[in-house]
């Protein structure tokens, strides 16, 4: 949800303009919150360097970055600051030597470095905990960095290679995993689910297509109140309780975010098009084609266990979750027992259990699997051209039922950048995922970006806002 700029008309030499704040904010599954209250902020624009802004010297440390816009002046970027306190603008030497080095080099190698800092500043400050970063660039790794330790507890290190447990990130490599099958004829996306499953026709869902559950508009997005985790591990309880509920709308005639039932609707779909689970066919399909066998996931083996990144609860997360109004819809359908948070995703039964509406993955394994779609990786090209185009393509842009704004989806995807104004970022697609991680491609730019991050945070994602604007700013300089 992009922030609302109001201009302040009488105030343009000291270009003063308001902004209104997101002060308090939960998850969802579009941009990576809802609003629940909002207040109104005087902020000042002041113009700053590339790296001053990534890197948010100890100068300007307390401000919250807001918004940026794309406009260069002098060949430096207009930023809004935050004036929550009567803080300066600093600088520091690593700041100005990363603006002075941009000049030198490849762009993939600039962008490393520019992503490196960055992410050492996260961890360094204490934002962070452990992080990656992924960018692919028309088929070609230009970013593979990491910061920080995966363990908190034995201080192991973060690298490249570690699997990160990244919740609603997963959803994007099962729709993937669709796609594929879609592109080799396996599947129809305008197929009623019946004709695979029919026992999903129950209570009138008989008309549900595929492309109606890609979309999120089969109208069964909640799951029973009382569900648990061990329960989510029993994909033939799962898939009955989805196929014999009922539709909270009539199929295909509003959508709402499925954010624990879609997953399973999906996988079952994939298994009864293939006769395999839906793990299998990612491995097959498009892990092993890809290389990244050991670094994408939905049921890890158990033998894998310990090379996962561990979860830790970022501060404020048990207040957040607390404040959420126990009426909103999407709390209704996702009870707090099966709802992502450090705990869930550091639960051996989730992370070696086939729950397709999360995942586990590196974030050089997500970013390679989504240039993959855009065109061939070492020789590999997950889709054709014309099937890209399909599946990206804007679908809905109704209000979610779930979340009550409208969120702008193509067929398995979000469409739009997190952080960005989704209406002027629609050439990308991909998802976020509650506690912060997120992985998308750009079809505008040939540009594919994950990053992962083990402090949970169920609010927005301030790295994947800042790493991902980062990026795509440097991907077009």
């Amino acid at each position: 949800m992009p922030l609302e700029r109001i201009r302040a008309g009488d105030n343009h030499d000291k270009r003063v303009s308001f902004v209104q704040v997101h002060q308090d904010v939960y998850a969802s599954p579009g941009y990576g919150y809802v609003v629940i209250v909002r207040r109104w902020m005087k902020v000042v624009e002041q113009e700053v360097g590339l790296a001053d802004l990534l890197l948010r010297p100890e100068g300007i440390a307390e401000h919250r970055y807001l918004e940026s816009r794309a406009g260069l002046v002098a060949g430096r970027r207009r930023v809004v600051l935050c004036r929550c306190r009567d803080l300066t603008v600093g600088t520091d030497s690593r700041v100005n030597g990363a603006h002075k080095r941009r000049s030198q080099g490849s762009r993939g190698t600039i962008m490393q470095k520019l992503v490196q800092q960055a992410i050492d500043q996260l961890v360094e400050s204490g934002a962070e905990l452990g992080i990656q970063v992924a960018v692919y660039r028309h088929g070609e790794l230009v970013v593979d960095a990491v910061a920080g330790v995966a363990d908190p507890d034995s201080g192991r290190s973060v690298t490249p290679d570690t699997p990160f447990y990244s919740a609603s990130t997963g959803k994007g490599v099962t729709a993937t995993v669709v796609h594929v099958l879609a592109d080799r004829g396996a599947l129809d996306y305008d197929t009623p689910i019946v004709e695979l499953w029919p026992e999903f026709g129950a209570h009138g869902k008989n008309r549900a297509t595929i492309r109606h559950a890609l979309t999120h508009s089969i109208g069964v997005p909640a799951v029973p109140s009382d569900l648990t985790v061990q329960d989510l591990a029993d994909w033939d309880r799962m898939c009955a309780l989805i196929a014999g509920s009922e539709p909270w709308w009539e199929p295909g005639t509003k959508t709402g975010y499925h954010a624990m039932t879609w997953g399973f609707v999906m996988g079952e779909i994939v298994r009864r098009a293939t006769g395999k689970p839906i793990s299998q066919v990612l491995g097959q399909e498009v892990a092993a084609p890809l290389g990244i066998s050991d670094e994408l996931f939905f049921g890890v083996p158990e033998s894998g266990l310990g090379r996962l990144a561990r979860l830790d609860e970022a501060p404020g997360t048990a207040a957040m979750m607390a404040a959420v109004p126990a009426d909103m819809p999407l709390l209704k359908a996702t009870p707090p027992a099966v709802t992502p948070s450090a705990e869930y995703g550091n639960n051996p039964v989730v992370l070696t259990s086939d729950i397709p509406s999360g995942g586990t993955m590196s974030a050089r394994a997500a970013a390679r699997m989504y240039a993959a779609l855009l065109g061939e990786v070492d020789g590999v090209r997950l889709v054709s051209d014309g099937r890209l185009r399909a599946v990206t393509a804007l679908a809905t842009a109704d209000v979610d039922q779930m979340v009550g704004f409208p969120v702008p989806r193509a067929l398995g995807y979000n469409l739009g950048r997190p952080g960005a104004d989704p209406q002027e970022t629609l050439s990308a697609f991909g998802m976020p995922g509650m506690g912060g991680s997120a992985a998308y491609a750009d079809t505008a730019t040939g540009i594919s970006f994950a990053l992962t991050k083990n402090r949970f945070f169920p609010g927005p994602s301030a790295a994947v806002n800042q790493i991902g604007e980062l990026v795509a700013k440097a991907a077009t300089e």
